[in-house]
């Protein structure tokens, strides 16, 4: 610590003959001073205010700068100020559009795939005294082939004491984006993988996730939460074409065609609304189902469904092979249920057939 010389800049007082140290640069001995051992550092002192004569920035002997500090690092940086420093400004006042940066450069022979080409750290305490990264972005190349570079950009954070990467950026197969710890290889432009992942968009007016493609004959689709008064409702809407094709209002009520449903399910176009049951069979045969309505409620336990009635749609004799194009006869049955049994499969209060190979109708039950 003794020092070895100095260059001081002072002058007099205004108001007397004490002479003041205004700022030094000073060399000291970093340790004992031998034959075999000269280390030495320089100090910066400035003297801010009333002979406020203070140590400002250190080169150590290794060649570490502090600025507020004994430094550690290579560029090390303190403050113990009551506010948001110490900063770090980089300004550029030409009028033209570029802007200052920071490059990290990883300057090597031996470049591999994996190598790390830059990080930034963020650290703290934690509740022990522990110095503890709590974040951290950092920057891989993927692959260094010449021509054909990608490059891999992490964001993590502390979770439960470990650093978690929370979104990666990954180049390959253009530029992709994963979000949560599983997104390690994100196959699409945005990927979402995390144990109990969620996506939540938030407004203080509509909200819509947009869809939309380049494609020449591609229309622009929003799955649309539109704020009407004082409810909203969940729409799914072409904008090329201006029209909500479905709506699901805040009762339940599902349009199709309509932006004003008055029933649970409400169909609107032109010459009328329909309704298609279709299977995906590709062969039919006799007594294969082609669709059902049913009409039931809770049972007493509310515990289970007890159907009341049912129409079903059935293929009858006819035996229809995937490469024919021949319709197979159908019959409808209309079932109602009694009151001896709470399954209307197996008994039956009345039904009533139509159709079928005969294209008859059938009656069962009793009349008036």
């Amino acid at each position: 610590g003794h020092r070895l010389g100095g260059v001081m800049f002072s002058a007099y007082e205004d108001s007397g003959s004490t002479q003041i140290n205004g700022a030094s640069i000073e060399a000291f001995a970093e340790s004992n001073w031998t034959g075999s051992n000269n280390s030495t550092f320089l100090t910066f002192k400035t003297n801010q205010s009333d002979n406020s004569y203070l140590e400002r920035m250190r080169i150590t002997s290794g060649g570490l700068v502090g600025i507020g500090c004994v430094p550690t690092e290579a560029l090390h940086i303190s403050s113990s100020e009551a506010s948001s420093t110490p900063v770090l400004l980089l300004e550029n006042t030409n009028a033209n559009n570029l802007a200052p940066q920071i490059n990290f450069y990883k300057n090597t022979s031996d470049e591999a795939d994996g190598d790390i080409a830059g990080q930034i750290d963020f650290e703290g305490n934690d509740s022990a005294g522990n110095r503890t990264e709590y974040g951290r972005i950092i920057t891989e190349q993927y692959r260094v082939l010449s021509g054909a570079e990608d490059g891999i950009m992490d964001f993590k954070v502390a979770v439960d004491g470990t650093l978690t990467n929370g979104m990666r950026i990954r180049g390959g197969t253009g530029a992709r984006v994963g979000i949560g710890s599983g997104a390690t290889n994100p196959s699409e432009a945005l990927e979402i993988n995390a144990s109990g992942a969620n996506l939540k968009v938030v407004s203080d007016d509509n909200v819509y996730l947009s869809l939309d493609t380049t494609q020449a004959n591609g229309d622009e689709w929003h799955i649309f939460n539109a704020v009407g008064g004082t409810t909203s409702n969940l729409q799914f809407k072409n904008i090329d074409q201006s029209k909500v094709v479905m709506l699901l209002d805040e009762t339940g009520k599902v349009g199709v065609g309509t932006v004003s449903p008055d029933y649970q399910l409400e169909l609107e176009q032109a010459g009328g609304g329909f309704l298609s049951f279709k299977t995906t069979d590709t062969e039919l045969q006799n007594n294969d189902v082609l669709g059902t309505i049913q009409f039931g409620a809770d049972d007493a336990t509310h515990t289970g469904i007890d159907i009341g009635a049912k129409i079903v749609a059935t293929v009858t004799d006819n035996f229809q092979s995937a490469g024919s194009n021949v319709d197979a006869p159908t019959r409808l049955d209309f079932f109602t249920q009694d009151n001896t049994t709470a399954d209307v499969f197996s008994t039956v209060g009345a039904t009533l057939t139509l159709g079928g190979d005969n294209q008859d109708a059938i009656f069962r039950g009793n009349v008036g």
